[in-house]
């Protein structure tokens, strides 16, 4: 089936698609056409296994995406645990914002025992790693690495964010 056969076959747009589909760029590229094609404006896909490193082909479907529709309605926010959120370009400062500006990211890399999370991302450097000039197709993203973190507060976060979009 092709993409649009697939975009004409779904009638109500997603407002949140988790992906982990097939990991070869090629099916990675039409998971993101389809993707483009349902996403309700301000909802969010998350794509799966990004820096996994035996699919290499999920980033590289995803970058040849990026490369060949620049004016997508597509743009990522965040890559943190092996994923890649992104959300519609009308959506993506808002929610790179709540991100970045999250507390839960505060002095989490300069705790004695090294546990929490580390971000870096465009306008936000806390100085332990990164340059602070995070981007993936010319797009703004925090980037989070991984080392623990409070699961109940990053949810009720996350909903709230889905509640204001």
């Amino acid at each position: 089936m092709s993409v649009s056969e697939m975009c004409s076959t779904v009638t109500a747009p997603f407002r949140f698609l988790s992906i982990d589909g097939g990991h070869t760029k090629e099916v990675v590229f039409s998971d993101m056409r389809f993707a483009e094609c349902h996403l309700e404006d301000g909802g969010i896909v998350a794509m799966d296994d990004v820096s996994h490193v035996y699919w290499l082909g999920v980033v590289e479907g995803i970058s040849r995406y990026f490369a060949a529709h620049p004016r997508s309605r597509l743009a990522p926010f965040l890559m943190i645990a092996n994923k890649m959120y992104i959300t519609t370009r009308s959506h993506h400062a808002k929610f790179l914002k709540a991100m970045v500006d999250e507390p839960i990211w505060d002095d989490a890399c300069v705790l004695p025992n090294g546990v929490g999370w580390c971000i870096s991302a465009p306008g936000k450097n806390n100085g332990t790693w990164g340059s602070g000039d995070m981007t993936f197709a010319d797009w703004g993203i925090a980037v989070a690495e991984h080392r623990q973190f409070d699961e109940a507060k990053l949810t009720k976060k996350w909903m709230e964010i889905l509640h204001d979009a």
